[in-house]
């Protein structure tokens, strides 16, 4: 099927000359997915794509035409592309009206009806910034996102035979809007949902996720979103302040569908809550109606604590990932470990998504994602973060083909000491699987069972 026949399958399409708006559509979101694997198959890997416009913003109506921002490292270099996207039907109409902008159009067959704007920047140009944060701020902010999609209603009853007046009719709000998401942006990581908890686990990944999406705090749990990723279980949750109890079930249930009835894609359920003893409660609901049970050993470290490898890997460079070669690596290397009850189709795009986060954390200067490198080849990594002094350590894997040879003991060891020295932490925590290896691993260079922490999820078996 043909990219434009896709996309028509999935509501996307709107004359050229008309204004029309239609209620969000959960398709879109899959049209986008249909864009990035018909682009990705046919320009270079460094064409980063991101679901822009009205048409990402869950809850609002919008033009059904998809807008989609494309940063590349040079635009003078993805000038020579413009063949590939006039193959998948692409016009190439180059900066449009804005300096350092590529702009191209998908229409449909006969070029009346419109399916994809295209707007590729440099990765340097202010633009791209403006396009994401205004994107991410209605997303987080109701309020503004109600009155866009107001003032959006009024002009296209207004001017529906009529874009230009249309467009020139939301430059006063977008304007305002901006300003208010630059604002909401430089005072939006808000860690005390995350710092109000007990739990050690939940406390270091929430602040985590409020870097990442939103955290939003309720009387009795707090809600974590994943902007962007929403296959990752552990990434869109509800952390309840207290352990289910009889009758609680159908409650949370409920709960949960409310908090993300905006998020289609979401098809998970994920449940923690604030328990430094692991204490269950009433999990028995959960276990019956196909929910998997997440028991956890937390470890903690101090620097004085920190104790060398029994073994020493010669020729092993630990070090920060610096360029998109590595970070790639890192991206097989998670996808190599994982565990094989998630299907790589699936498991790849969320792989990509999260590590894509975790790379802006870094360049952001919350921490940084560690390779271990043997002859040039990644065969381990692990993020830490670090966030008032306590520094988290994400996804530690190691290959399967250099497992039990030190590596992962020598990778801990060396991004701890990292973390201590250069990155201001005074503790290190560590999440484990308290019946897989990796613990005693941890334990071996100093890390020592402080906490114990508990959830539950469900999933599509197809994921």
């Amino acid at each position: 099927m043909s990219l434009r026949d896709q996309l028509k399958k999935l509501n996307v399409g709107m004359s050229r000359k008309a204004v029309s708006l239609s209620p969000h559509d959960a398709n879109w979101f899959e049209a986008f997915s249909a864009v990035d694997a018909a682009l990705n198959d046919c320009v270079p890997k460094d064409l980063e794509l991101h679901h822009i416009g009205s048409t990402s913003i869950p809850g609002i109506h919008a033009k059904p035409i998809l807008d989609i921002l494309g940063v590349v490292p040079s635009i003078e270099a993805f000038d020579n592309n413009r063949s590939e996207l006039e193959s998948l039907g692409f016009v190439w109409k180059g900066e449009y009206g804005i300096a350092g902008r590529r702009y191209c159009v998908l229409y449909d067959e006969s070029e009346e009806v419109g399916l994809v704007h295209l707007h590729v920047f440099a990765k340097s140009d202010r633009e791209v910034e403006k396009h994401l944060i205004f994107r991410d701020y209605l997303k987080a902010t109701a309020e503004a996102s109600y009155r866009y999609e107001e003032l959006k209603k009024k002009l296209a009853q207004s001017f529906m035979d009529a874009r230009t007046n249309y467009s020139e009719g939301k430059s006063e709000l977008i304007a305002q809007l901006l300003d208010e998401a630059f604002k909401w942006k430089n005072n939006s990581i808000d860690l005390t949902p995350a710092m109000n908890l007990h739990s050690l686990a939940y406390q270091t990944d929430l602040s985590i996720l409020a870097l990442q999406g939103r955290l939003e705090n309720r009387e009795e749990y707090v809600v974590a979103e994943s902007f962007g990723n929403p296959g990752y279980f552990w990434g869109n949750l509800l952390v309840m302040k207290n352990a289910p109890s009889q009758g609680d079930y159908a409650r949370w249930i409920g709960l949960f569908k409310q908090e993300f009835r905006h998020q289609p894609l979401v098809k998970h359920m994920t449940f923690g809550w604030d328990s430094t003893d692991g204490f269950e409660g009433a999990t028995e609901p959960f276990v019956e109606d196909g929910f998997e049970i997440e028991r956890s050993v937390v470890l903690t470290l101090q620097q004085v604590r920190l104790i060398n490898p029994k073994h020493s890997c010669v020729g092993l460079e630990i070090r920060p990932l610096v360029n998109d070669k590595d970070w790639e690596a890192a991206v097989q290397n998670q996808v190599d470990c994982r565990l094989q009850t998630f299907k790589l189709e699936t498991f790849l795009p969320f792989k990509r998504i999260q590590m894509k986060k975790y790379r802006d954390m870094s360049e952001a200067g919350f921490g940084h994602w560690f390779g271990a490198f043997l002859n040039g080849k990644l065969i381990g990594d692990c993020g830490l973060y670090v966030f008032d002094g306590t520094g988290r350590y994400q996804a530690v894997g190691t290959h399967p083909d250099f497992r039990k040879k030190g590596v992962c003991a020598n990778l801990v060891f060396e991004t701890a000491r990292f973390g201590f020295e250069k990155l201001n932490a005074k503790m290190l925590v560590m999440v484990a699987d308290p019946e897989y290896h990796a613990a005693k691993v941890y334990e071996s260079v100093g890390f020592t069972p402080t906490e114990k922490a508990i959830g539950v999820y469900r999933y599509p078996k197809d994921q």
